[in-house]
């Protein structure tokens, strides 16, 4: 009859041996706790439309705030591992994948895939996040989305290194003047460095 002081966290069964979404939902705990989400929407508006966004685009992806806080969060902390999770999670037939619902704080995850390989290519340059992005692009057409969609789609793509930018790279007042990646550098989960760690513990 009591509540339990510690937060508990619900994982798909398939998530079970590589459990970044565990990573992914405390981040939405974090976001919230310091007031990222809102500093972060507001980021997204104004510096998308810097970048040439229109207004109602970049309206849209501050409503997704919350979402690419969480996925950032993950990434931060578990590198690629991270998007190749999520991968899995949102693969599936094109209703899906190519889903827009107003208001609805999850990306379209056709774009949020991408997002995700964009903070791969931004970190870490070239690897294997560049076949699950042609893998991904090739199964998913973005010419048999809806309208609406495909247009949100399209006119994403171009802006996915400011989003990257400005979630990780931007100083925060919610990190007290930091960005996430100062505070997470997301170099220490690379697949160089893990390769590296691996190297010196051998079997431990």
């Amino acid at each position: 009859g009591q509540l339990c002081p510690v937060a508990a966290i619900k994982i798909t069964r398939h998530n079970l041996l590589r459990p970044t979404a565990i990573v992914h939902e405390a981040g939405h705990g974090v976001a919230h706790v310091i007031g990222w989400n809102d500093e972060l929407a507001q980021a997204l508006d104004a510096g998308l439309q810097r970048q040439g966004a229109s207004a109602q685009l970049a309206q849209i992806w501050a409503g997704w705030a919350s979402e690419i806080a969480a996925d950032a969060f993950s990434f931060a902390h578990t590198g690629f591992a991270s998007i190749a999770a999520l991968h899995d999670v949102l693969d599936g037939d094109p209703a899906s994948v190519f889903r827009y619902l107003h208001g609805d704080p999850h990306p379209i995850s056709f774009v949020r895939v991408l997002l995700g390989v964009q903070m791969c290519r931004q970190f870490y340059g070239d690897g294997p996040w560049d076949t699950l992005a042609r893998a991904w692009t090739g199964a998913q057409r973005l010419e048999s989305a809806p309208r609406e969609t495909r247009e949100i789609a399209q006119d994403s793509l171009a802006l996915l290194p400011a989003v990257v930018r400005i979630t990780l790279q931007e100083p925060m007042r919610a990190f007290q003047g930091r960005a996430l990646c100062a505070l997470v550098p997301p170099e220490r989960v690379s697949p160089v460095a893990l390769d590296e760690l691996s190297s010196r513990l051998g079997q431990a």
